[in-house]
């Protein structure tokens, strides 16, 4: 079984210039995502408006049609559209969490059927898009974090990226509750941009000047984990680390 889910909004400033280009790169993305996905069984859509009241203004603003194939691509699809808080964290993450708890219930259940779970993070607010990645992430890295193996004899296979202008990114599926130190994670702050080794253990022991070879444990906990690279004694933040310093800050976690 494969299940799309994705984020969508409709921005409705004054400043026409500014909703005409946000509205037309939603629409994009929207489609980019599911082209991305291919066939799914089931599309769940997390949007800070009902069906009805985004049908409803799609038909106000000048730029809504290039919702037409957005909306047809939905109603083609077995789906489900739930009204979600995409510009509050807490409580979007709060209702995409439950909603999928109650997917990954009823598929338990049934017994027989490996689960994909394709995530489209390119659409909607990006407050959304990361309540829908780490509600998704803990979730399945709580109680079905065996099914992230084969096992079980099943498995679920999750696949979180970005979709724009024709380029994918895919995003690390991260057991967040489990690998998390921000005490030593907010340091790939320093490696955004390559820095010597010697110079990120002399920047890092300002903060923790008393305790011995500080620096050392902060490099080996970030390589162990993947979150940044070295080469001829340089050091710099990979993708895995740039996302995870990305999350935390957005959390407030650093």
């Amino acid at each position: 079984m494969k299940i799309f889910l994705t984020t969508l909004t409709l921005y409705t400033y004054e400043n026409e210039d500014e909703r005409i280009n946000l509205n037309k790169e939603e629409s994009e993305k929207f489609i980019e995502g599911a082209r991305n996905a291919g066939d799914y069984q089931k599309m769940i859509v997390f949007s800070d408006y009902s069906m009805e009241e985004f049908e409803e203004l799609v038909t106000t603003l000048p730029e809504g049609e290039s919702f037409s194939e957005v909306l047809s691509i939905i109603k083609s699809s077995d789906f489900k559209w739930i009204k979600t808080d995409l510009i509050n964290y807490e409580n979007s993450y709060v209702r995409i969490y439950k909603v999928m708890e109650d997917i990954l219930v009823s598929w338990s259940e049934r017994g027989y059927e490996n689960l994909h779970i394709y995530m489209n993070l390119s659409c909607g607010h990006k407050i959304g898009s990361l309540s829908l990645y780490m509600a998704v992430l803990n979730l399945v890295h709580g109680e079905y974090y065996g099914y992230l193996s084969r096992k079980k004899g099943r498995y679920i296979r999750i696949r979180p990226y970005h979709s724009e202008r024709s380029i994918v990114e895919e995003l690390p599926v991260m057991n967040f509750h489990n690998e998390s130190n921000p005490e030593y994670e907010k340091y790939i702050g320093y490696l955004l941009e390559p820095m010597k080794i010697e110079e990120f253990k002399k920047a890092v022991r300002k903060d923790e000047a008393l305790v011995k070879n500080f620096g050392d444990k902060v490099i080996m906990h970030l390589r162990k984990r993947g979150y940044i690279s070295s080469k001829d004694g340089i050091i710099v933040a990979t993708k895995k680390g740039r996302t995870l310093y990305y999350v935390l800050k957005k959390l407030g976690e650093i």
